[in-house]
């Protein structure tokens, strides 16, 4: 299952991923991550560092109509109507 798919980063999503942080997360969700990365702070740092670095490359997906035609599994694709990043037309 594919959860707001996209084929690239629109321009709209950008200013969100620069300033993707740990601290943006609800408290249940910082605690899981501690438990999952028994690196710690460098660690969840790095991830989230790689994470904001996409909001800057636009080598990103880039995901021809040719590339996805090649694709025969079957997958279930979930995307919001009111997605203000990647909106339906992408998916």
């Amino acid at each position: 299952m594919l959860v707001s798919a996209t084929t690239h980063f629109p321009e709209q999503a950008r200013p969100s991923m620069r300033s993707y942080s740990i601290d943006l997360l609800p408290e249940i969700e910082r605690e899981k991550m501690w438990q999952r990365h028994p690196g710690g702070v460098p660690q969840i740092d790095r991830l989230f560092a790689q994470a904001r670095t996409f909001a800057d490359s636009y080598d990103d997906l880039n995901f021809t109509a040719q590339d996805l035609a090649r694709i025969t599994a079957r997958a279930p694709i979930v995307q919001g109507d009111r997605d203000p990043f990647y909106p339906l037309q992408i998916s």
